[in-house]
């Protein structure tokens, strides 16, 4: 987890103090969302548990929607114990103001946005290619974490509190495993099956042949199919 920051000489005010825990707190929940997705990937759920806290309807989920879900859960233990142990009874204190954070209660207030963005493949694929054959072009990529929070700065001049303030922190989670999952579940998909990855080279050479002239193959992507094809008929 990250380490709080230690008092500098020119930081004055609440205003100050507060800027300044809010950049903590930003660094802080990356950390704790990093090591919640760290052991998501290391050991995800595969069976979900119908009465799980992290299966509010209690039925059928997704197996994703419930790793997201325990992923929050996590989240909220980490960041929790840093708050407890770096942002309350006054501990966070900057040139006589303290900033004091509650700590978060409900997992699901802690929100995963996904960001997407655009694969660009060196491999293009033929006109009339099957759509089942073709992947997609456009993936998550990684997740931003919004956590609600409420936070108190205290004078300790006269332990007067001199401000309440309910924010939303947020930061992007560092962690490539929103990327990771959807391209091993593509390629599962497409080696599935029966002699799957032959169908799929057959039916790129067709693709190939049914577009241009087919009396010729020039294409140099083509000519090293119909070699695999030909030499595993040989076979």
């Amino acid at each position: 987890m990250a380490q709080s920051r230690q008092p500098v000489d020119n930081i004055k005010g609440p205003n100050d103090a507060f800027l300044l825990f809010n950049s903590d707190m930003r660094k802080a929940i990356n950390y704790a969302a990093m090591d919640a997705v760290q052991q998501m990937g290391e050991t995800p759920v595969i069976g979900p548990d119908h009465n799980s806290q992290y299966n509010p309807g209690g039925g059928q989920i997704d197996v994703a929607e419930f790793n997201q879900n325990w992923a929050k859960g996590m989240t909220m233990d980490h960041f929790n114990n840093y708050i407890e142990s770096n942002y309350m009874y006054n501990r966070y204190d900057y040139h006589g103001y303290a900033v004091n954070a509650e700590t978060l209660e409900d997992w699901k207030g802690i929100y995963f946005i996904p960001i997407y963005m655009g694969l660009d493949r060196k491999l293009k694929f033929p006109p009339l290619t099957p759509d089942l054959l073709i992947p997609e072009e456009t993936h998550i990529v990684y997740w931003k974490v919004v956590v609600p929070m409420n936070v108190s700065i205290v004078d300790l001049a006269t332990d007067e509190i001199v401000a309440n303030e309910s924010i939303e922190v947020e930061n992007l989670i560092l962690a490539r495993y929103p990327l990771l999952e959807p391209l091993t579940m593509e390629y599962e998909t497409r080696l599935n099956g029966s002699n799957a990855l032959m169908i799929e080279t057959t039916a790129f050479a067709m693709g190939y042949t049914w577009a241009g002239d087919t009396t010729s193959i020039t294409n140099p992507e083509v000519l090293k199919m119909s070699q695999a094809t030909n030499t595993s008929h040989l076979q």
